[in-house]
């Protein structure tokens, strides 16, 4: 045989190996298929970007607004933020009780509200969200939909149903329908509604439950649950007790899992007592948060020193629990659920600040007690 010829062979099966090396080394995730046909992503605790030598992420601050020393208005607590088409910005004060709106150079536009259950009122706010040119505020411990226009005048109010209670405004389907979620009664998890906000029907078309944890004993009126969010037509659920991200199709159907080799979360303590049952979190895997690519950042909480949840509670009632010590976890994971990097910080959120929402711009907007951030994410290897 020619010894060329040989040479040449022995030569491409060096590349092809070479090849199929760097491409094992490049992804640290594994994809397989359950009995039922649900996509599992499997990844390792450490990204496929953690052993580099330099930081493969980098948070640029573009603006902060701060309202910590504001003579202009009393802003007191700043949540559910939020962009609407007009890039103003929108926020509840929930100490004020109060709709706020700031334009993009931080100036308060107008604020709206106080504490009632009459029209343009509130009172146990569980939610608030801009969608279109609507702000729509979950009111009154979730049981109706209040929509304002982006001026801040109060439109009108949408009472949901009697089994629908501290709700939490999601997104809208494709075909324009409001999603919502409530709490699963009785287990860790949500249930999801779809509301059709037309004026002349407040019927909920479709609804179905995400659980968002283990089964646990614990009484029919309480639960817990952690965040939601949509893109391109699924809904992306968080987890109250493991690094899992759960992916439904619009009619509740679990498309995929992705998970992460991480054994610091801890799941919710039970505190039993004889006339009393009572449930406390210490931490959640966050719903995603996508940027223009498909790729997204979830963030972890979780306890640094508690193994054991109900012993904790147990402790509580005994008034020798310890104080809680957090860290969190922030994660940069690809479109196809591959973890890339991640940022480990202390304290309840990460150095960023408390996460709220990434723009069509790639902009990520935190909240720091009464300071609202704006950071550009730089990526190294995009």
């Amino acid at each position: 045989m020619n010894l060329k010829f040989i040479l040449s062979q022995i030569l491409c099966l060096i590349i092809l190996s070479t090849a199929c090396s760097k491409a094992d080394l490049d992804s640290n995730k594994i994809t397989t298929i359950d009995e039922n046909g649900v996509e599992i992503t499997s990844n390792p605790e450490s990204g496929t970007w953690q052993s580099s030598d330099t930081r493969k992420i980098q948070f640029e601050l573009i603006d902060q607004f701060s309202f910590q020393d504001s003579e202009e208005k009393i802003i007191s607590g700043i949540t559910f933020l939020s962009q609407g088409p007009d890039e103003h910005i929108y926020f509840f004060d929930r100490q004020q009780n109060e709709l706020s709106s700031i334009n993009q150079k931080g100036e308060l536009r107008w604020s709206v509200g106080q504490t009632g259950r009459g029209p343009g009122d509130f009172e146990n706010v569980s939610g608030m969200k801009v969608i279109d040119d609507k702000i729509l505020v979950s009111n009154v411990q979730g049981t109706r939909i209040d929509l304002f226009d982006l001026d801040g005048n109060f439109d009108r109010s949408i009472q949901l149903q009697d089994d629908i209670i501290f709700a939490k405004i999601i997104g809208k389907t494709p075909d324009g329908e409001l999603v919502i979620s409530s709490m699963l009664r009785g287990k860790l998890g949500v249930t999801v509604h779809m509301v059709n906000i037309d004026p002349e029907s407040t019927a909920t078309n479709t609804s179905f439950p995400i659980s968002q944890g283990p089964e646990l004993d614990i009484k029919v009126g309480v639960g817990l649950d952690a965040g939601l969010s949509i893109r391109d037509g699924k809904i992306y659920s968080g987890n109250t007790s493991t690094y899992e991200i759960g992916v439904y199709s619009m009619t509740g159907e679990l498309l995929q899992k992705i998970t992460r080799d991480f054994n610091k979360m801890v799941r919710p303590g039970i505190m039993k007592m004889e006339n009393y049952s009572g449930i406390r979190t210490f931490g959640e895997l966050s719903n995603p948060y996508f940027l223009n690519n498909g790729s997204f950042i979830t963030v972890a909480l979780w306890p640094k020193n508690i193994e054991d949840p109900d012993d904790y509670m147990n402790k509580v009632q005994n008034n020798t629990a310890p104080d809680v010590i957090r860290a969190n976890s922030l994660d940069y994971f690809s479109k196809d659920g591959e973890l890339l990097y991640s940022i480990e910080h202390d304290g309840f959120y990460p150095e960023i600040g408390n996460l709220q929402f990434i723009n069509e711009n790639n902009i990520l907007y935190t909240v720091k007690r009464l300071t609202i951030n704006r950071y550009k994410m730089n990526v190294e290897n995009e």
